[in-house]
């Protein structure tokens, strides 16, 4: 494999896991982190984004901007919207560092595969549950 690509494809892969552990967290679906939208929500949740990104990994701003298909000036911006956030708004702090906390502890955790495969268990048991309780009422 070109080396270049296995760079990439860490870094997609790295990028990959801060995204889905903010889902993960916010409740925010993937797809929508990383559209267009301006739900102050899904623009906060890609503020920390962008900033943990930037923190833990260091990638430039262009390596960002063209993962999220932004500008880097964009990203610049998000980068101190966010730190003007989290001296302002506690509670925004409080999210921003239970997610950190999440990633540094555990970075494979969030990534796709492990997400779907607990996702599936979940829906599993819900099933599993929903049949016991129709079972159970004939």
């Amino acid at each position: 494999m070109d080396f270049d690509k296995e760079i990439e494809l860490t870094r997609n892969r790295n990028m990959d896991n801060i995204v889905n552990a903010v889902s993960y967290n916010s409740g925010i679906k993937k797809k929508e982190l990383i559209s267009k939208s301006r739900l102050r929500h899904t623009v906060d949740a890609r503020k920390m984004i962008y900033k943990l990104v930037r923190d833990i990994y260091g990638y430039s701003l262009l390596v960002m901007g063209k993962y999220f298909g932004k500008n880097h000036a964009t990203i610049i911006h998000q980068i101190r919207e966010h730190d003007k956030l989290v001296v302002l708004d506690k509670n925004y702090e409080a999210r921003y560092r239970q997610i950190m906390e999440l990633i540094l502890a555990d970075s494979d955790q969030f990534s796709t595969q492990r997400l779907l495969l607990k996702e599936k268990e979940y829906y599993q048991k819900r099933l599993e549950d929903i049949n016991s309780k129709i079972l159970s009422n004939e």
